[in-house]
């Protein structure tokens, strides 16, 4: 669920209309059955949605949000203490609730400027509330809808108010669901490549032993030659964009069972039907690698990686698994003996 200015500006305004409309059918019951207070009240009522309509695309959500909770908690008051209880106007303030707490959360969520707590208005809607129940029991209601009219009422608004509040909360739910999966990615992959971080990795090669064991898989630690050089020569940022395309080019095809290791390392775990077959995946990806037309701000780049390879067979004796150790050996070796090269 994306939320953003735009988004909520167009919710705004469905709502707007939705309660525009909702008043109209207000308007009329009250001018039908002669209660004019009400029906003074729901003129004001509908021209306030009508003009709040074109006001969530101006921007002026500050307004939606005290506005409309002020018009319906004013609005359930007068229409209680003329109408009486059994019209169910009181239901529309426990709606109302979830609403302006949720158009709090999106305004702080979207840092907006000068959000305006909700929670003060939420006890002004619980007096209200209250008040009218009171004045009704101890003084009855002036006015009367005939019997059928209240049932139809007591159900249109039980509708409005339930179904407001599933919406609400439901979008509520799917917003944090999407928040929890976003910060559940940024917390296991890398910012810069979008691979996984290690953390990611070791979590992952746990699950590859639980459920088939490791037998068959090598790993293989890719490191950029003279990545120091990059930095020194070209700048970070040339340096980022060579990290971030390695990332783009060889290894997010096996995105799963692969990671930034650190600064300018990667790791990758792959299954093979032997040795030879492992290698010569490998060295593709190098050659690959060797092959690309880095370019940075026009300037053509020679970029090489070296590679240490080893068989996913041994752990110590505390359950680390020394393969990675081996792996980074024959890489060290690699880089001392030449470059450019996988070293099995």
């Amino acid at each position: 669920m994306v939320m953003n200015l735009r988004n909520v500006k167009i919710m705004g305004s469905i709502f707007s209309f939705n309660f525009m409309v909702i008043h109209a059918i207000f308007l009329f019951i009250f001018i039908k059955y002669s209660i004019p207070p009400m029906a003074k009240i729901n003129v004001i009522s509908v021209l306030f949605y009508f003009f709040l309509i074109f006001g969530c695309q101006f921007g002026w959500l500050r307004l939606f949000t005290v506005g409309i909770y002020l018009e319906v908690i004013i609005h359930m008051f007068f229409a209680v203490i003329y109408t009486g209880w059994d019209s169910g106007f009181q239901y529309t303030m426990l709606g109302m609730n979830v609403v302006v707490l949720y158009s709090e959360y999106v305004g702080r969520n979207l840092k907006m400027k000068n959000v305006i707590p909700m929670m003060p208005f939420g006890f002004l809607g619980l007096a209200l509330y209250l008040s009218s129940y009171i004045i009704v029991y101890f003084n009855g209601a002036p006015y009367s809808l005939p019997k059928n009219i209240n049932f139809f009422l007591n159900i249109i608004l039980g509708i409005v108010v339930v179904s407001i509040t599933l919406i609400v909360v439901q979008i509520f739910i799917l917003i944090v669901i999407s928040s929890e999966k976003k910060l559940e990615f940024q917390l296991s992959h890398d910012h810069l490549t979008g691979l996984p971080n290690r953390y990611y990795f070791a979590d992952k090669v746990k699950e590859i032993k639980e459920e088939e064991g490791l037998e068959g898989y090598w790993c293989a630690i890719f490191d950029i030659d003279n990545f120091k050089s990059i930095n020194d020569t070209y700048g970070h940022n040339c340096g980022d964009y060579v990290l971030s395309t390695l990332g783009d080019m060889v290894l997010k095809s096996e995105i799963d069972n692969c990671c930034r290791w650190g600064g300018e390392e990667f790791v990758v775990l792959a299954k093979f039907d032997s040795e030879d077959d492992a290698y010569a995946y490998f060295d593709e990806r190098r050659k690959e690698v060797e092959a690309y037309d880095f370019k940075f701000n026009g300037f053509p780049l020679k970029v090489t990686i070296t590679v240490g390879m080893a068989a996913c067979t041994t752990s110590d004796a505390q359950g680390n698994e020394t393969w990675i150790s081996e792996a980074d050996e024959k890489l060290y070796y690699g880089k001392n003996h030449g470059k450019n090269q996988v070293v099995r």
